[in-house]
């Protein structure tokens, strides 16, 4: 398993070549690292960089969810999941990585861990996962009529991981899935929410709403391309 022979083999030894060689790979940044080793992976050096510097986010990814849904024991084995997917075709997946910025790489493994998280948690489940966001938004209109099958009580965890990782770092991160969950989960129309959130108006209510709608079919789309 990749992730635990790069830990292993930093406990055991570290040689006075690679010693030498640490320093560059420090240096560069994200993007040049993930296509050094893109291009190249049968670089360990480069393997155990990627390691110090991303392993925390892949795992801390996958172990969250995996807590949140009873099943801590899973989060090693599908940690290493993550891995084989940066791996599997010749690290295809890395090759594809297109880093708009020099941070977006932590976004861009926290939607293959997630995705992959949510993936082996539904394949240990019987029923059949409910995939039509659109669906969801419709038939979760009326509050005395929300879907509580098993499916769509999947379909609600994944969505607030959607809302986690759209909404993580932004100012009003909490106010706005506040406002989403009382909308389709509570079931509560942009004016009853504007009565529990003083000084918010309904119109900026319902652009959060369709702020958040957008962006979250936009993440979707994006892990179906990964």
């Amino acid at each position: 398993m990749l992730s635990s022979q790069i830990h292993q083999e930093k406990r055991c030894r570290v040689s006075p070549d690679a010693n030498q060689s640490s320093p560059k790979l420090s240096e560069l940044t994200h993007k040049e690292l993930v296509s050094l080793i893109a291009h190249n992976p049968e670089n360990q050096r480069a393997w155990r960089e990627f390691y110090d510097r991303f392993h925390s986010v892949i795992y801390n990814s996958v172990a969250k969810i995996c807590r949140n849904e009873k099943k801590a024991e899973l989060a090693e084995d599908i940690t290493q999941d993550v891995y084989r997917i940066l791996l599997k075709d010749n690290c295809r997946v890395l090759k594809n990585f297109n880093g708009e910025y020099e941070k977006a790489i932590y976004k861009w493994l926290r939607i293959i861990s997630v995705r992959e998280t949510i993936k082996v948690l539904k394949s240990q489940k019987t029923a059949q996962p409910f995939h039509n966001i659109e669906a969801f938004y419709e038939s979760s209109q009326m509050s005395d009529n929300r879907p509580q099958s098993e499916a769509c009580q999947d379909l609600i965890g994944e969505i607030n991981h959607y809302l986690d990782s759209i909404l993580k770092g932004k100012r009003h991160a909490k106010r706005d899935k506040l406002i989403f969950r009382l909308r389709f989960f509570a079931g509560l129309t942009p004016e009853e929410i504007a009565k529990h959130l003083d000084g918010l108006s309904v119109k900026r209510i319902l652009g959060v709403i369709t702020e958040l709608k957008k962006a979250m079919q936009d993440y979707q789309r994006a892990l179906e391309t990964l």
